[in-house]
């Protein structure tokens, strides 16, 4: 018995995993099929949903193409616009087209009056960013502050960047600015001849700094930055025109052509000054021939500004100036010689015929020296000495003497040779 009980309590005991196996895969089987009737179920919903989405996608482009209140919709409005576009453009640039849309539907109707106040509206706007903020730049010549009677110089005007400054910036200093060699000189030297004016195309907040740096005497009497400029294919120029001067009487330096495009013929135009540490002499070379201008002073500056027109003005005036220089020494030397060769008939004698010869060699010398110390720039014939010596009186003085002529003076008789009277003799 004993034995039997303890068969049966084995194989119960063999017997419980087996029923909790068959348990458990049943409620596994169960969760499965719970599960996969939940996902088919959200994948239905998820279809239902995307069908719905696509549904009002649809509805949404048929309500486009299609008026629901009976006008043409927007395909047609597109159409329509692109319509009166085209039509707009034929129109204009056709030549016959142009005639007769100007003739039958923009003149004197609602359409041209609107697109003329239009037009009227956008130039307004953009006249502000084009032209400049006055017709007349500078103020009428004489100004209040000079005195009466006084002529109107040449105006010279000015160019700032790489004409008399190059400016830089790097990380360390900012914006630092680099003095062209002879703009101090230029300054103030032609001061005395010209009315001097500034014009650049920079901005006058960032450039005023600098300028009034460079113009501490105030020898400038006007400054122009790019409010006063013209804008005109995305540059900005310089329109001499907007100066209130005579065209005639204007000179421009500048180191760029395309910045006075309009007037290239009042233009000298200067290598730029971008490298400080090269040698540059371009502003002393151009001191003698604007002061000789000026001292000219010619009615119409630009056929003498012609006549230098692709070439170094300041070397091509050099060259000149040697030139003149030695063919008024050879008139003079000409000249001196039949002085001296008119001077032995009034010697006496052989021996003091022979004296001039040392004389005059000294005398020119002088001469020579005295020359070489004077400015190198041009003298006016009328203010050579041999026309000096031919001058006559005023006029009244010339009058004078004829109402009321004075017995002459008996001339002294002369002692000595010509040379000695002269206080050349020895």
């Amino acid at each position: 018995m004993l034995t039997m009980k303890l068969a049966a309590q084995r194989l119960g005991r063999a017997a419980l995993p087996r029923t909790r196996t068959t348990t458990a895969s049943r409620v596994q089987q169960r969760m499965c099929s719970s599960t996969s009737t939940s996902s088919s179920t959200k994948s239905s919903k998820n279809r239902e949903i995307a069908e719905q989405l696509a549904a009002k996608r649809r509805a949404r482009d048929e309500a486009l193409l299609r008026n629901d209140e009976g006008g043409v919709g927007t395909l047609g409005w597109l159409l329509g616009v692109g319509g009166i576009l085209g039509a707009t453009g034929f129109f204009a640039f056709h030549e016959e087209g142009n005639k007769w849309f100007m003739k039958n539907v923009y003149n004197g109707t609602p359409l041209g009056a609107s697109v003329d106040w239009v037009s009227e509206q956008v130039k307004s706007a953009a006249k502000s960013f084009t032209d400049p903020i006055s017709d007349e730049l500078l103020p009428d010549f004489p100004m209040e502050t000079l005195p009466p009677g006084m002529t109107q110089p040449i105006t010279l005007v000015l160019d700032f960047e790489d004409t008399l400054c190059h400016l830089e910036w790097d990380s360390r200093h900012g914006w630092r600015a680099a003095k062209r060699p002879g703009a101090d000189y230029l300054l103030h030297r032609l001061s005395m001849f010209y009315e001097i004016v500034l014009f650049t195309n920079g901005n006058s907040f960032f450039l005023e700094p600098f300028v009034y740096s460079l113009d501490s005497s105030n020898v400038m009497q006007s400054k122009l930055f790019r409010e006063a400029t013209v804008y005109e294919d995305g540059e900005h120029i310089k329109d001499l025109s907007h100066l209130n001067r005579d065209l005639g009487r204007v000179i421009v330096i500048d180191d760029k052509a395309k910045s006075v495009p309009k007037q290239p013929e009042n233009c000298i135009i200067v290598k730029p000054f971008e490298d400080p540490t090269q040698e540059d002499t371009t502003l002393f070379d151009l001191v003698p021939f604007l002061e000789d201008l000026a001292v000219r002073d010619p009615a119409d500056v630009r056929p003498e500004l012609a006549r230098y027109k692709g070439k170094d003005i300041g070397a091509t005036f050099k060259q000149e100036m040697k030139e003149r220089l030695a063919q008024r020494e050879k008139q003079q030397s000409g000249t001196l010689a039949g002085a001296i060769r008119k001077g032995g008939f009034f010697g006496g004698g052989s021996s003091s015929s022979s004296a001039p010869s040392a004389e005059s060699q000294q005398a020119a010398q002088a001469q020579q020296a005295q020359q070489a110390a004077q400015p190198q720039f041009e003298v006016p014939l009328a203010m050579t000495p041999i026309d000096q010596a031919n001058n006559l009186p005023p006029p009244e003085e010339v009058k004078k003497q004829i109402e009321q002529p004075e017995e002459p003076a008996k001339p002294a008789a002369p002692t000595g040779t010509l040379w000695s009277s002269l206080g050349l003799g020895r």
